[in-house]
């Protein structure tokens, strides 16, 4: 139905537009979801043929939207959080194997920022899927920036005995820990001998 829809926009309104662009971003997560469905029960090829599906639809809309509504537009971002998931799903969700989900999830922090008020759950949950990031290619303490700015926020918005302050804090805590455990490993490695 979906993809009866698309067609119908490109007829009306032409194959550069912003319905067109909407409905190729709606497929593409149809796509998406039917891709996770099939890995799941280790259809991987086929699964594979619907996100290269949704790859091009999402590539489609992102270069519209881009063009129509401008770079930092709330659509542009939505279009890169999508492109995000695709790459983890491609990779197994895997961090380490979608460098330019980095670089991805910087500019959504930036629209999001720049267009969402604080107190907004996707204002949050751009900088941390950003500190996310950070911490896969091991920059622990610009993730414990974007976390402490998180907490800040938090505080200021809700109080300090909100539920979103403790889970702030927790995901501090995690950083902290992470960067513990990091640490005592190379310090291990270092007293065995070894050095890369």
């Amino acid at each position: 139905m979906l993809r009866k829809a698309l067609e119908l926009r490109e007829a009306l309104h032409g194959v550069e537009s912003l319905q067109v662009a909407e409905a190729s971003f709606l497929l593409a997560r149809l796509y998406l979801s039917k891709a996770s469905l099939l890995q799941v029960t280790a259809a991987k090829r086929e699964a594979s043929e619907y996100l290269d599906q949704a790859e091009k639809l999402l590539d489609m809309a992102f270069e519209t939207r881009e063009r129509l509504s401008g770079p930092k537009s709330v659509g542009v971002g939505d279009v890169l959080q999508e492109l995000t998931v695709l790459c983890l799903q491609r990779h197994s969700f895997a961090e380490t194997a979608c460098p330019e989900n980095f670089e991805r999830r910087k500019r959504i922090t930036g629209i999001v920022t720049g267009n969402l008020p604080p107190t907004h759950p996707d204002w949050t949950k751009a900088l941390y899927a950003l500190a996310d990031s950070q911490e896969a290619r091991g920059a622990f303490d610009q993730s414990l920036v974007l976390r402490q700015a998180v907490l800040e926020q938090m505080r200021k918005s809700f109080g300090d005995t909100s539920p979103r302050v403790a889970q702030s804090l927790t995901l501090i805590a995690d950083t902290y820990r992470k960067m513990h455990f990091l640490g005592a490993g190379k310090s291990r490695i270092g007293r065995s001998g070894f050095h890369p």
